[in-house]
């Protein structure tokens, strides 16, 4: 996995994030960014697998832009909401580096 990586990408370059998750217990992974100045949100995606019945996991997938130089570190939760902190079970976290 490529949690607590580093990546170099230049303005105009897009990453997909994609991460499993399993929104039918309540756990949904979120992120935080600084720096939104150089990154972009498109928007995320969640994909559950057909071979898995009711209750299965899926796959959780945000797309972003790089608009400008700079370097941003992305760092995501998975948790329930509505519980706080104290209810985060997982963290996945990188850093872009634009050149």
């Amino acid at each position: 996995m490529d949690n607590g990586k580093s990546f170099t990408m230049k303005p105009g370059d897009t990453i997909v994030i994609s991460l499993h998750e399993n929104p039918s217990t309540g756990f949904q992974w979120t992120f935080d960014q600084e720096g939104d100045m150089i990154l972009a949100s498109l928007g995320s995606t969640y994909v559950k697998p057909s071979a898995f019945g009711i209750g299965g996991g899926g796959l959780r997938s945000w797309t972003f832009n790089v608009k400008r130089d700079g370097d941003i570190h992305l760092a995501f939760k998975l948790w329930r909401a509505w519980e706080g902190s104290t209810s985060i079970t997982e963290r996945f976290n990188i850093e872009i580096i634009s050149r």
